[in-house]
């Protein structure tokens, strides 16, 4: 069994209508997700405003520091099919939405801010599910 795991901005998770697509990676998630059943597919997904949520198990919180502070980042999953989508909760993600999911400029601090808590998140969530760093 192969599974493949990503961070997953630009996507869809069709059993709620999440749809937050810039370019090809959104477009080659949403395929990877309908064509390749044969796999367990990972998505790590933050949540963005304006969109309802499935009800999820809640999970551990994964631990981000940023400007010498800790925040938690609160952490649910739920399966569809063969994909687990693992949600990540946070003001810092919430201030996005489904057409603008990344700050509107990438050269300011909270952009920067932003990039770090995903660089933290991805390695809190390899870290703590043992993953191996090559699958990500």
């Amino acid at each position: 069994m192969t599974i493949i795991c990503q961070f997953a901005v630009n996507t869809s998770v069709d059993d709620i209508g999440y749809r937050c697509s810039i370019g090809g990676l959104g477009v080659m998630t949403s395929l990877m997700a309908k064509a390749m059943h044969d796999v367990d597919l990972i998505w790590v997904v933050p949540k963005v405003q304006g969109i309802e949520y499935r009800e999820a198990e809640p999970q551990d919180c994964i631990k981000v520091n940023s400007f010498g502070q800790s925040f938690d980042i609160g952490v649910s999953e739920y399966t569809f099919s063969n994909v687990t989508y693992v949600m990540l909760d946070h003001p810092v993600f919430q201030a996005q939405s489904p057409s603008i999911p990344y700050p509107e400029r990438m050269n300011d601090l909270n952009s920067a801010v932003y990039c770090e808590y995903v660089a933290e998140c991805q390695d809190g969530f390899v870290l703590k599910s043992k993953l191996s760093p090559l699958l990500v």
